[in-house]
């Protein structure tokens, strides 16, 4: 019997070389109607099991990783009339001051899961108006969530007199190790604040327009931050110093990341381009071209060789940085891609859409890190690609291991002992490291299967059990 593999189409270009090759498919593990308008932002808690995220519609979801089900939902409408307990137990006062003057507008926005902690903090503005309508002030919040115990904070940032511009509120980051989370809002200005508490430490100046992008170094000892001067800065995020200058662009960028050992800033944005930045110095390393609109979201594998990016264009992009080429474009979601993040353990995506839609894909192979390939070669004594699943026998699934000593188009198929093919796996370009990839065998009849990978001109098998 023959399995049922998903294949995909994927437009990518080699060297110049525009053409169409066959790979596994990202699965749609699954889709929820979270939102009713724009998602603005999604993330992962650190340990993979919940998903968040936050609306235009004033609606922030969390969501068990796992099946997309609903763990906990707080809309910004009830927010605003909730009562916090005096000394004397009276719920008297509001979390928000004089809440029958506010609207709010686009809901919450920046979102950032703390590291140590089962704290969610985003962001949201009210806009003040008297009896005719007029405004009379924008404020920006930070609002802080332990879902665990429900425990709610707010906290006001910043306010703008009269007739603001602001449209949306501030973005949000955590440090790596939870103590510190920055808070930057539409007049250009970066707020330190206490990770836990959420108590305002410090704020200085840092763009002369709305910031739309901040992300904290790795070892916490920088803030990289990117506003509508179109600049890239990087800064002391314990005194608020200034650090480095990172270039400057044509547009603002809306996304950035850190690679997870500091070493390199990736930036994405407006101008439909992912930029890899030297923060160290300032220079611009790499411009990754590709997409037809904005940028919206970026992740790095594991290792740090593929990056991906969503865009309002509606596709996934994946490139190779090291060797500075397209591996393929995915495009089955036909909705535009607002927002992306990459689980802890790199196997799988969640993207959320301007249709207020949140996806859950399951990557094709999933990148280890370098260190997860030198131990797996260390332990299975390779000193060549290695090829290996686990488990074997197999009854209904089993993950294939990959080690690859050197970059390569490799090709990854299941045949049975006629020397037939039963299921393509890979036919495309790896990199380096280690790579691993579930094989469904539960449509597969009992027998003797071999994987057969083959590396250019090299081949190498092995042998495969499957049991009912």
């Amino acid at each position: 019997m023959k399995v049922v593999v998903r294949l995909l189409c994927l437009m990518v270009v080699f060297a110049g070389f525009a053409g169409t090759m066959l790979a596994a498919d990202l699965s749609i593990l699954w889709r929820q109607e979270v939102h009713r308008h724009v998602v603005n932002a999604v993330a992962f808690s650190p340990d993979g099991r919940l998903l968040a995220s936050v609306g235009s519609d004033g609606r922030l979801s969390l969501l068990y990783a796992g099946d997309g089900s609903v763990y906990r939902t707080l809309r910004l409408a009830d927010l605003l009339q909730e009562r916090i307990a005096d000394e004397r137990g009276d719920r008297s006062e509001t979390l928000v001051a004089s809440p029958s003057l506010h609207s709010f507008r686009h809901g919450f926005f920046g979102l950032a899961f703390a590291p140590q902690q089962p704290l969610l903090a985003t962001s949201f503005i009210l806009k003040d108006k008297d009896a005719n309508g007029a405004f009379l002030a924008t404020r920006e919040y930070l609002f802080l969530w332990n879902f665990e115990t429900n425990r709610k904070t707010v906290v006001p940032v910043y306010t703008t007199a009269g007739g603001s511009r602001c449209t949306r509120p501030g973005t949000v980051a955590y440090s790596a190790d939870g103590e510190r989370l920055a808070f930057a809002g539409d007049n250009g200005m970066v707020t330190l604040m206490d990770g836990v508490s959420a108590e305002i430490l410090f704020s200085f100046d840092a763009h002369k327009k709305s910031i739309s992008a901040l992300a904290f170094a790795p070892d916490g000892r920088s803030l990289a931050t990117s506003g509508g001067d179109k600049k890239i800065r990087l800064w002391d995020p314990r005194t608020g110093a200034p650090l480095q200058s990172v270039g400057a662009m044509k547009h603002r960028a809306y996304s950035m990341r850190f690679s997870d050992d500091g070493s390199r800033l990736y930036s994405a944005g407006y101008d439909k381009k992912v930029r890899v930045w030297d923060p160290s110095v300032g220079s611009e390393e790499q411009t990754v071209k590709g997409h037809h609109a904005a940028v919206r979201g970026i992740a790095l594998s594991k290792d740090r060789q593929v990056l991906m990016s969503a865009a309002l264009d509606k596709t996934i992009q994946f490139v190779n940085t090291r060797a500075g080429e397209y591996i393929g474009t995915y495009t089955a979601l036909r909705e535009g891609l607002n927002t992306m993040d990459i689980a802890p353990d790199g196997r799988t995506l969640v993207v959320g859409t301007n249709k207020g839609r949140v996806y859950r894909l399951e990557l094709p192979f999933y990148m280890a890190s370098a260190k997860d390939a030198q131990e797996t070669r260390n332990a299975l004594g390779a000193s060549e690609p290695l090829l290996h699943s686990s488990p074997n026998p197999i009854s209904e699934d089993a993950s294939l291991e990959i080690v690859l000593p050197a970059s390569g188009h490799t090709t990854l198929e299941i045949h049975n002992t006629l020397g037939e093919t039963v299921s393509q796996i890979w036919d495309h370009y790896l990199s380096a490291g280690a790579h691993v990839v579930r094989w469904d065998a539960r449509d597969i009849a009992a027998g003797v299967y071999y994987a057969s990978l083959q590396i250019g001109e090299l081949k190498y098998s092995h042998k495969l059990i499957v049991v009912k």
